[in-house]
């Protein structure tokens, strides 16, 4: 028997919408992203949703955050927990930002990270746990929750495979510091190409980055967002350098430190 990676399954009520969103003239970031991005992180009882070109994006733009937090920024040579068995864009975005991986074997029953494995994996130079739930199946996520609590480390889920699953009651994807998913046309919701990042995290502790355009204007953005009073509080301004012009979204932390 055969079956098909993926196949098409829209119907006229999903082609009158693009064709609604075609006519209107307004072909990226308009009021319909909008409505998705708020109506996702209601679902996921999350405070911001922002919608990027890919959940590969999504992991890359992520960890970028951790590297503008104010307090307790991701550093080069600061090590992350992850999965043995993954997808290649979970690991690239670590490697890409100068982050160690070190890998933390899987259950064979579940294809998860073992959470029996996890605490004795940390090292003085931990300072992220990425789960990932592997097809549908949630990973022990509020065992790593917990883990990360004690142990002082950010949490975060790569969840592009196992949108809508629940653990105890809980949605997957919901118990990460920042949440990925995907929309990639074989996934569970298929936007053609896109993803999304989920936070509670204030414009004044992450910034989550998303942008079409690159130089000065980000760098506006960047600095206008890290030093904004405490008082202040935005949706996350998200700068996302296009992958394929391989731009190192790392060397930003440095041009704003260093001007």
């Amino acid at each position: 028997m055969f079956y098909e990676l993926a196949v098409p399954t829209w119907g006229q009520e999903e082609l009158d919408a693009l064709q609604t969103v075609i006519s209107s003239g307004f072909f990226t970031m308009g009021p319909r992203v909008a409505q998705f991005e708020r109506e996702f992180a209601e679902y996921h009882q999350k405070k911001y949703g922002i919608m990027v070109n890919s959940g590969s994006s999504a992991n890359l733009i992520a960890i970028a955050a951790l590297f503008f937090k104010k307090d307790n920024p991701l550093k080069r040579g600061d090590e992350v927990l992850v999965p043995a068995l993954s997808w290649a864009t979970t690991y690239h975005p670590l490697q890409q930002y100068g982050l160690k991986v070190r890998f933390v074997d899987i259950e064979l029953d579940t294809l998860n990270m073992d959470p029996a494995l996890i605490e004795k994996a940390i090292t003085p130079d931990t300072k992220l746990i990425l789960a990932v739930s592997i097809l549908g199946n949630p990973a022990a996520l509020d065992v790593m929750r917990d883990v990360a609590d004690r142990h002082g480390l950010y949490f975060m889920e790569d969840n592009c495979e196992s949108m809508d699953a629940e653990l105890h009651g809980k949605k997957a994807g919901t118990y990460g510091d920042l949440n990925t998913f995907s929309f990639f046309f074989s996934h569970h919701i298929s936007t053609m190409e896109g993803g999304i990042i989920t936070t509670d995290e204030s414009c004044t502790s992450c910034v989550v980055v998303y942008a079409h355009t690159a130089g000065p204007v980000i760098y506006r953005q960047i600095r206008c967002c890290i030093n904004a009073p405490a008082r202040i509080c935005l949706k996350p301004i998200v700068l996302f350098c296009l992958a394929t012009m391989c731009v190192r979204l790392s060397s930003m932390p440095q041009l704003v430190l260093n001007s």
